[in-house]
């Protein structure tokens, strides 16, 4: 996107972050956005977390390790900041968002139903295209 807006030559150097996949890697963005600093609040969002990114079958322990959690940095302090608009409720709010965008990634998307193409004998209008459904 910076190169669509010609901005690339404005920037020193570009950085590839992996996504936080570990709960101790969430928690120290928490700490560097200053979200949760109260240690109650931080111990019940971190067990919310770990309840709710846990994997549930041995397939998922096999794939996933310890936890099925996977977001972006950007996403995340996205997040964070989205959450500080709800100053009583920040900690369950950063964990629906979480799980909201799981949910969102592991979207599978439906089958498109296939429209048969006209018999042969029929003569075809020129804007139509077989196996294309609106």
């Amino acid at each position: 996107m910076v190169e669509e807006l010609e901005m690339a030559e404005l920037f020193d150097s570009e950085l590839r972050i992996a996504p936080v996949t570990a709960l101790h890697a969430l928690e120290k963005v928490l700490d560097e956005v200053q979200l949760l600093q109260e240690l109650s609040e931080r111990r019940q969002f971190m067990a919310n977390v770990e309840q709710a990114f846990q994997p549930r079958t041995r397939e998922e322990q096999e794939l996933y390790g310890d936890t099925k959690l996977s977001i972006g940095v950007k996403k995340l302090l996205n997040l964070t900041e989205m959450a500080r608009l709800d100053p009583g409720q920040v900690g369950a709010r950063l964990v629906s968002s979480l799980i909201e965008q799981a949910s969102a990634g592991a979207a599978v998307p439906q089958k498109r139903r296939r429209v048969p193409p006209p018999p042969l004998d029929e003569e075809m209008s020129p804007g139509y295209y077989p196996g294309i459904t609106m």
